[in-house]
């Protein structure tokens, strides 16, 4: 078996250009001097770089490769609500700001950043390997992926907090709202801001009763 080459490039610049090319702007490694060039389809130079030994074509992560990224990375995510908004953003067009919108609301793109560097990872372990090189800077270990389920679970519990507030601030308003127009003597506008009041807090007490379930849920020790 021949030796494999020593390309004089460290690992994340590569890992940077698999993640950085398109259809349109290409990439390609010398593996004698470890130089990254960069061509878009018009530039003259492509031909000349394309018919040189030296000169490998890096691969692009597609659109479609992109998609089933995000696709595994929605089904690693088991909290119920979280998986199936992640469900809705990622089919139909503009999948793909929607599934980042997404993210953010829920509270997990960092999981998802840690994800997707994991995935392209293993694309340039496989394209290093079937190129029969290898880099100047050691491979380092695979990115660690977070407790998905457990951010997620953190997001949604988040999510009901918030919502509790807000059941409360609007309990309030119509609790102060009651208390004045009754001693104004507008009785009707007053038990009627009394009811409104009444419906968020039984809609409050459902959350906090969600809320301390999650609380007990998390905060368990583990045996």
């Amino acid at each position: 078996m021949a030796a494999k080459k020593t390309v004089p490039i460290d690992w994340e610049d590569l890992q940077d250009a698999f993640e950085t090319g398109s259809q349109e702007v290409h990439h390609f490694l010398n593996t004698s001097t470890g130089a990254i060039k960069t061509l878009s389809d018009w530039d003259d130079a492509a031909d000349e770089i394309e018919d040189s030994e030296d000169d490998l074509a890096i691969p692009y992560i597609s659109s479609r490769e992109g998609w089933e990224h995000m696709q595994a990375f929605t089904e690693t995510v088991k909290e119920p609500r979280a998986h199936a908004s992640l469900e809705r953003a990622i089919h139909g067009k503009g999948a793909f700001r929607r599934f980042k919108d997404t993210l953010y609301d829920l509270g997990i793109a960092e999981e998802w950043y840690a994800f997707s560097r994991a995935q392209v990872y293993d694309l340039v372990v496989a394209w290093v390997e079937d190129q029969g090189i290898r880099l100047r800077t050691p491979q380092p270990a695979r990115p660690e992926i977070p407790d998905l389920q457990a951010a997620a679970g953190l997001a949604e519990q988040a999510r009901r907090l918030d919502a509790l507030a807000d059941e409360l601030e609007g309990a309030v308003d119509h609790a102060r709202g009651a208390a004045r127009l009754l001693r104004a003597g507008e009785l009707a506008r007053g038990w009627a801001h009394s009811l409104a009041c009444d419906g968020h807090m039984r809609k409050a007490g459902r959350l906090l009763d969600e809320v301390a379930c999650d609380h007990a849920e998390h905060s368990r020790a583990p045996e």
